[in-house]
């Protein structure tokens, strides 16, 4: 019971989507299964119960089954539906295995017949909540219900089609989301960094006046270290130090072979 609760407490499932989980579950295009909704038991005035949905296995390895579904959504809806199990038995001996399609909080095993399945719409698809038996009394399908199953296959499911709508808009706002969300990460790590290196400029001059790193001098100071390549880090300092140490060996090292004395003046005060 508790269960019950709680799955009712949950965002209320529509009939459409308890179809789209039904195709994905089964597939689409129709290579292994066809699919179809609101089936009617016959045509013209021989047509009196509409079966929610029908789905037949296309491969002899599968059966070839023709598997019929009734789709609840609410609880007070199931419990009219069981209460007049009659009007199942007027379609159910055309097919091979009979289902109830329902949210788990809808129905409870003790009131879905011996003979039914339980598919519980669930992620998108359908988990089987109990194995629906084998039919051992099918009876062959006749011209009408044919007829009305070849008139269901050129017509389309308009609430079906609207659910799958929703489905991709959903699945764009999704990924919409999600990169707004990466670009603002990215954003945000950069406004940190950014931060974080004029903090250990500022403490760099913490003895300074606060428009000390303002004045014009200064910036032009900055350009210069930029244009020379140590911007950033102290590795790139010591790398142009050391650079600077080896041309003045060489240097060194020619004057040297011409004979030129490199010793620096010594200058008085004047």
């Amino acid at each position: 019971m508790d269960q019950m609760v709680k799955e009712a407490t949950k965002k209320p499932i529509t009939s459409a989507d308890v179809k789209s989980c039904i195709q994905r579950h089964f597939g689409m295009g129709g290579e292994k299964y066809s699919v179809l909704f609101e089936v009617r038991n016959g045509t013209a005035w021989r047509a009196n119960r509409s079966v929610d949905a029908v789905v037949m296995s296309l491969w002899p390895s599968l059966g070839m089954e023709l598997v019929g579904m009734e789709i609840k959504i609410s609880r007070a809806d199931w419990r009219k539906e069981y209460k007049t199990p009659a009007k199942a038995s007027e379609v159910f001996d055309y097919f091979d295995r009979w289902y109830l399609v329902a949210p788990d909080h809808v129905a409870t095993d003790e009131e879905i017949p011996e003979v039914w399945g339980w598919y519980v719409p669930e992620n998108g698809t359908l988990r089987q909540r109990r194995p629906a038996a084998k039919n051992p009394h099918v009876k062959p399908v006749d011209r009408h219900f044919l007829g009305a199953l070849l008139r269901r296959t050129a017509k389309t499911d308009d609430a079906f089609v609207l659910s799958r709508v929703s489905d991709a808009l959903n699945e764009q706002r999704r990924q919409l989301d999600a990169e707004i969300d990466e670009r603002a990460l990215r954003r945000i790590g950069d406004l940190k960094k950014d931060a974080e290196e004029w903090a250990k400029l500022r403490a760099l001059l913490k003895d300074k006046p606060d428009g000390y790193i303002y004045q014009p001098d200064v910036v032009e100071a900055i350009k210069i270290v930029m244009k020379a390549g140590v911007a950033k880090s102290y590795g790139a300092l010591r790398s142009l130090l050391d650079e600077t140490a080896r041309t003045h060996d060489r240097l060194a090292e020619i004057a040297s072979e011409l004979g030129v004395d490199v010793k620096p003046e010594k200058r008085g005060r004047a």
